[in-house]
């Protein structure tokens, strides 16, 4: 009988579906038909282990992802970390510079309280941030006069040293820099210079910079003036300028000798050579001069005798200076009247230009009736003589004043507005002073030192001139509230009473100064936006060089006293509307810029979020919130 058997798969077919399985199951295989499973069974099971393996592998890819992911995160996570640390260590470093500014504070405070008679430039409402800009004007101590500026050729020499043309290295700007030998130079002579040129403020007086001091020379950093001088322009005209030039610039030369005799001090060198064109293009209607070189500048009442040397050049002395006098405010008038005959005439008011000569006349005492000899036989308008006359008149007590002579009719008839086409729109010049006085007090410091570097160098400096010139109706350099109103209404803006007080108020109360005005008018841009000028503002009242402006410093550079300065520091924050920056009595460079903005831009400004990381008070809160989320995470 013939047994069922169960059928033989065809040749080669459990083998193929051996092979395509895994090796695992080989042995799992050989057990299921060991124990006589169907071949179905088979099948499913080696279906479900297929899908197993698959699941597997989609596991382990999945795994691995997890673990880039996780790895992406930690790193992550620690560059965070590590930014908090420097943040933090940053906050630390501040904190520390924070006591240490305070302890120096009180130290100050201490000794105030203990010497108070030594207490210099004490804070008064009238001491304006044009007159503190000005005491910016210092011997830089810092840099070698060859690292600050490049220096290029000289422009001309004199009795005392060379003057060379140079550049500003980190602002670009132009200067001229007088080098004197002070082996040459007195000693007393030197230091009145510096002092006279400290105090001067206006359109036509050349502008002290700063000034550099080493074993043999000094060096004194002014602003630079492209024109000739006008002794040039007399030697081109042998026979003497037309009445109305000569009167233009001798109105230009009494204001600038008028504003020296107003800060008590006398010149005692004028002449031809002491007075600049500020353009090279000269001739026409844009001719302005400049007064330069106070070497021999004196205080009012000095004796001439009690210096070494009379100073002044010889033909251009009044007989009282010739006679060892003391110095007065007259003494200029007469040079003043020796150059006003050379520019009607081209001839001086005696018989010579010999100093052998003149000497002997003077030693003769032959020299007045020389001189008024040559008065009645000059040549010109009857205001012109006049004018003459009374220049050089040689009683002293009889000389004609600096005030007067400036409203002497010849001035009058011949010099009148050239300009009113090129003066600022009063709207305009209205709104800039308000923004001016609105600022805060280091706002209005830093812009009257920005004026005293740039002055008229920039795209609007010489219609600020020319405007403040017509401001300044008496000419020495103040301008009055009511000249101000004045001058508004007469260009189409008329304001109550109370808007100018407001302004003269906030400004200078005594009258507004050309820097003042300058400050005022300057491009509401040039100040954030130029970076160098900004920086160089800020190294000038960073006294210790720590890289923050504090009460200290502000003491230091604007003989502030210290509450006064700690004052100033925190309305410049209070304008940032940061409480916590207020309270650290300290300005760092970045926050310094923030201050410069206009007023209707700084607050804006602070907070816009700008990228970057400068601790003030509120960013300080920032960092201690991020420190208490990464307590958080390290608890977690």
């Amino acid at each position: 009988m013939r047994q069922f058997q169960k059928a033989a798969p065809r040749k080669g077919q459990v083998a193929h579906r051996i092979r395509k399985a895994p090796a695992s199951s080989r042995s799992y295989f050989s057990a299921t038909f060991a124990d006589g499973a169907s071949f179905r069974d088979h099948a499913l099971l080696m279906g479900i282990q297929e899908s197993a393996e698959s699941a597997r592998r989609a596991v382990s890819s999945i795994a691995g992802l997890s673990v880039g992911i996780g790895l992406a995160s930690l790193s992550t996570f620690a560059g965070e970390r590590l930014q908090r640390l420097q943040k933090l260590l940053q906050l630390q470093e501040l904190h520390q510079q924070q006591q240490v500014q305070q302890m120096q504070l009180q130290q100050l405070h201490q000794q105030e309280a203990q010497l108070p008679s030594v207490r210099t430039h004490a804070i008064r409402s009238s001491d304006s941030a044009e007159s503190l800009a000005r005491r910016l004007i210092r011997k830089n101590s810092t840099l070698k006069v060859s690292e600050a500026y490049t220096l290029n050729a000289p422009l001309g020499t004199g009795t005392f040293g060379v003057v060379l043309r140079a550049k500003h290295n980190r602002t670009g700007i132009e200067r001229a820099i007088k080098r004197i030998d002070k082996k040459l130079m007195p000693h007393p002579l030197v230091s009145q210079e510096i002092e006279a040129l400290k105090l001067m403020d206006h359109p036509h007086v050349c502008r002290l910079i700063e000034y550099f001091e080493t074993k043999h020379h000094l060096w004194l950093v002014t602003e630079l003036c492209h024109g000739e001088e006008l002794c040039d322009r007399v030697v081109a005209t042998p026979t003497g300028l037309p009445e109305r030039e000569v009167a233009k610039l001798t109105e230009q030369m009494f204001r600038a000798t008028l504003h020296c005799h107003k800060q008590s001090v006398v010149h005692h060198d004028l002449k031809p050579e002491n007075f600049l064109f500020t353009d090279s293009h000269g001739g026409g209607g844009q001719d302005e001069l400049k007064l330069i070189d106070f070497g021999f500048a004196m205080q009012e009442g000095t004796s001439s005798s009690s210096t070494s040397s009379p100073g002044g050049t010889f033909m251009y002395m009044s007989p009282q200076v010739l006679a060892g006098n003391r110095a007065t405010p007259k003494d200029d008038v007469w040079s003043l009247g020796v150059i006003f005959h050379i520019l009607l005439t081209g001839e001086f008011p005696f018989s010579t230009n010999d100093d052998r000569r003149f000497q002997d006349m003077v030693d003769r005492g032959v020299l007045r009736k020389d001189v008024e000899e040559h008065l009645k036989s000059l040549r010109c308008s009857p205001q012109a003589l006049d004018l003459a006359q009374k220049l050089l008149t040689w009683d002293d007590a009889e000389r004609i004043s600096m005030e007067d002579a400036l409203r002497h009719p010849f001035l009058k008839v011949f010099a009148a507005c050239e300009f009113q086409d090129h003066l600022l729109d009063a709207e305009d010049m209205y709104r800039r002073l308000s923004q001016l006085s609105q600022s805060c007090r280091l706002r209005r410091i830093v812009a009257a030192a920005v004026a005293q570097m740039v002055g008229e160098s920039w795209k609007d400096g010489k219609q600020v001139k020319q405007t403040y010139v017509q401001l300044d109706k008496c000419g020495y350099g103040q301008v009055s509230t009511s000249d101000l109103g004045n001058f508004l209404q007469s260009r189409g803006l008329s304001l109550r009473a109370g808007q100018l007080a407001d302004l003269a108020e906030n400004l200078q109360p005594k009258g507004m100064s050309y820097g003042t005005f300058v400050a005022a008018m300057l491009d509401e841009s040039l100040i954030p936006g130029n970076k160098e000028l900004c920086e160089a503002v800020f190294e000038l009242l960073d006294a210790d060089h720590d890289g923050i402006i504090s009460p200290e410093d502000l003491h230091k550079r604007l003989g502030l006293s210290l509450p006064e300065s700690i004052r100033t520091i925190q309305e410049a924050c209070r304008s940032l509307e940061d409480e916590d920056l207020m309270s650290s009595n300290f300005i760092d460079l970045d926050n310094f810029m923030l201050v410069l903005q206009p007023p209707s831009t700084a607050v804006a400004s602070t907070n816009s979020g700008v990228e970057g990381w400068s601790i003030s008070g509120s960013k300080a809160k920032d960092l201690l919130s991020f420190m208490q989320l990464d307590k958080l995470i390290a608890a977690s």
